[in-house]
C-alpha cells in the first residue's frame, strides 16, 4: 500500500538540514543516518529524524553535546540521556536521565511548552542525579517532541527525545 513509501528529513534545532558535504543523508534498508563529517561547537543541539507520508508521521529526537578540549564544563553533564520511545495507545512511557550531580531545577517540556505534574497522567521524578518522567495511558495527543532541561548554579543543559503513539 501507500504506507510503504515515505520521505525522511533531518532537523537541527527544528530547522531542516539540507544534504551537503557537511551533512550527509544515508540510508540502508530501513535504517536512516545523518553523517556530520566535521563537528563544530555550533553543531551542538537537538537533532530530529522525521519520516512522513500521507498516512502520518513519526520521528525520533536526540541531543548532541560538543566538548571542546581545554574548555571547562560548568553546566550539568548528562551521564545517561532519555531514549525516544514508540508505545501502543493506552500504554505507558517512562523516560529517565542521569546527571553527574543533583540538578538545582528540572523542567520537562513537550513541543516547547513546560509540562506540569498530573496525578493520573504525568509523574515527574527526581532523586539525586536521576530524573524521570512517566506518561500514563498514552494517547495520540501525547506523541511529540520532548526535552528535559536541568540547571545548576553555573548553567543549564538540555536533552531531547520523542514519543510516538500507535
Amino acid at each position: 500500500g501507500t504506507g510503504d513509501k515515505f520521505d525522511v528529513v533531518w532537523l537541527h534545532n527544528e530547522k531542516e538540514i539540507k544534504p551537503s558535504k557537511d551533512f550527509e543523508y544515508k540510508s540502508s534498508g530501513s535504517q536512516y543516518s545523518l553523517i556530520i563529517n566535521e563537528v563544530f561547537p555550533e553543531d551542538k543541539g537537538t537533532y530530529t529524524c522525521e519520516a512522513f507520508n500521507d498516512s502520518g508521521e513519526c520521528y525520533t529526537t536526540c541531543s548532541l553535546e560538543v566538548n571542546v578540549p581545554g574548555d571547562q564544563i560548568l553546566n550539568p553533564v548528562f551521564k545517561r540521556y532519555p531514549t525516544s520511545l514508540t508505545v501502543d495507545k493506552a500504554g505507558s512511557a517512562s523516560f529517565e536521565a542521569e546527571l553527574d550531580s543533583a540538578p538545582a531545577t528540572v523542567a520537562w517540556m513537550k513541543d516547547g511548552k513546560e509540562m506540569k505534574e498530573q496525578s493520573m497522567k504525568y509523574r515527574m521524578r527526581s532523586q539525586g542525579g536521576k530524573v524521570g518522567l512517566d506518561i500514563l495511558e498514552c494517547s495520540q495527543a501525547d506523541a511529540g517532541q520532548y526535552a528535559v532541561i536541568v540547571t545548576n548554579s553555573k548553567g543549564e543543559s538540555k536533552a531531547a527525545f520523542s514519543l510516538n503513539v500507535f
